[in-house]
């Protein structure tokens, strides 16, 4: 099962779009940390996060929560959807390794792209880095 975790937007003007969110819409401010900072929409994170050059032609990224996530990529791929692979390290052969499923300090996340071209990431989030999110979802 998927459901709806973090709305991310990537920010040409971070501090300016943390100040708007919090200080003017009055959202709550969950955690910042560097230039990523958390929000909460009532059961949906939003996260700002500071954008480079390159990442502006993806502003928007939805994180689509699982419990599983190699049987839900599994399934995906089973009915033809198909995932980028991340860079997840260097070989013993200095080749770069790359995976469809990738392990970050927040989670794992495997990435695909909807017809459109907008980035969705199926997600496994880590309870440390968010412990507000419901649990019925996080091991």
């Amino acid at each position: 099962m998927l459901r709806m975790a973090v709305f991310t937007i990537k920010c040409s003007s971070y501090r300016e779009m943390v100040s708007f969110y919090s200080e003017k819409l009055g959202i709550r401010l969950i955690r910042e940390e560097g230039e990523s900072a958390l929000f909460d929409l009532g059961g949906v994170t939003l996260e700002l996060t500071a954008a480079a050059a390159a990442e502006e032609r993806h502003k928007v990224e939805f994180q689509l929560e699982t419990e599983d996530i190699e049987r839900e990529v599994g399934a995906l791929q089973s009915k033809g959807v198909s995932f980028e692979a991340a860079e997840v390290g260097i070989g013993t052969d200095g080749n770069i390794v790359r995976s469809v499923i990738a392990d970050t300090f927040w989670g794992r996340y495997a990435l695909l792209h909807d017809v459109d071209g907008n980035r969705l990431l199926i997600t496994e989030h880590d309870t440390q880095w968010y412990p507000y999110l419901p649990s019925g979802l996080r091991k």
